[in-house]
């Protein structure tokens, strides 16, 4: 329990910079976050958006919608994964999270950017974005070279190699 403690101590201790500094330089931190938002007259409702982190420079807030909603999309996405569903159901499916998750952030990204770092948040934690459909009918991962941790504070070097090298293999097929 202590280490514990010691642990969630060293991630909130964690500064802007020093996340920064394990960002490779053609990639991006995408943080999302489930949070309360206000709606004006003592009105609240939950949301997500993101916060989009480079290896240099200010961070990006994207907002990205109402968390009932995408939770209903990340909930249906788990009931199709488990099932046999339909390929036009889960097609569509892929493409509203593709929508709701990822095409407001691919707006606001370099073109240079070409590894995505992907920390989600509350339901989010259930998706594989790996399988989440383009536009185009294509997999998002197939274009870009990611990876998912629990916290962005949980950044390191080693772990970063390690991850880029197994996606790089798992691209290629070797």
């Amino acid at each position: 329990m202590q280490n514990l403690l010691g642990q969630a101590r060293r991630a909130l201790g964690v500064r802007l910079e020093q996340v920064q500094s394990t960002i490779p330089n053609d990639g991006a931190l995408i943080e999302y976050l489930r949070y309360w938002g206000y709606l004006g007259k003592n009105q609240w409702e939950w949301r997500y958006g993101a916060i989009v982190l480079f290896s240099r420079g200010a961070p990006l807030w994207i907002p990205l919608g109402k968390a009932n909603e995408i939770e209903h999309l990340a909930g249906r996405y788990g009931a199709l994964v488990r099932g046999s569903p339909e390929e036009e159901e889960l097609s569509a499916n892929l493409q509203a999270l593709y929508e709701a998750l990822w095409a407001p952030i691919e707006q606001a990204l370099p073109s240079q950017t070409k590894r995505i770092i992907i920390s989600p948040d509350g339901e989010l934690n259930f998706i594989s974005f790996a399988t989440l459909l383009m536009r185009t009918i294509s997999f998002w991962l197939k274009n870009t070279m990611s990876d998912t941790l629990l916290a962005g504070a949980s950044l390191s070097h080693q772990r970063l190699k390690k991850s880029f090298c197994l996606l790089r293999a798992f691209q290629t097929g070797g």
